[in-house]
C-alpha cells in the first residue's frame, strides 16, 4: 500500500481538478446565503443589548432562543464551491429577561 502522504497528494490533485471545473468564483458571486443576514460573521459578541423596534417585550417573558448555523470560512472565498460545511459553526442566542433582549454569538470549538 502507498504511504498516506501520497494518497493525500492524489486526493488534493482531484480536489483541485474538481474545483476548476466548478468555477467557484462565479458560483459564490451573488450567492444568497453569503450576504446580508446570512453573511459570514467574524466577531463574537456577548450580551449586546438589542433595540426593540416596535412595541415592547413583556416583562414576564424569560427565556433564550439559540440557533446553530453555518459560518463559511471567508478565507476560502473564490477558491472552492460554497458548502455549508466549510468553515466553523456558530451559535447565536437571543436572551429575553425583564422586558429586555440581549444577543450573544460564539464559534463552536473544533479541531479544524
Amino acid at each position: 500500500s502507498k504511504p498516506a502522504s501520497k494518497q493525500k497528494s492524489f486526493l488534493q490533485r482531484v480536489d483541485q481538478f474538481l474545483t476548476k471545473l466548478q468555477n467557484p468564483k462565479e458560483q459564490r458571486n451573488g450567492y444568497l446565503y453569503l450576504q446580508g443576514n446570512y453573511a459570514p460573521v467574524s466577531q463574537e459578541h456577548t450580551n449586546v443589548p438589542v433595540e426593540v423596534v416596535s412595541g415592547k417585550i413583556p416583562p414576564g417573558l424569560d427565556g433564550i432562543f439559540i440557533r446553530n448555523g453555518p459560518n463559511p470560512d471567508v478565507t476560502l472565498s473564490n477558491q472552492k464551491n460554497y458548502h455549508w460545511f466549510d468553515g466553523a459553526a456558530m451559535l447565536h442566542s437571543l436572551r429575553l429577561r425583564n422586558g429586555q433582549a440581549f444577543y450573544t454569538n460564539q464559534f463552536v470549538p473544533s479541531a479544524r
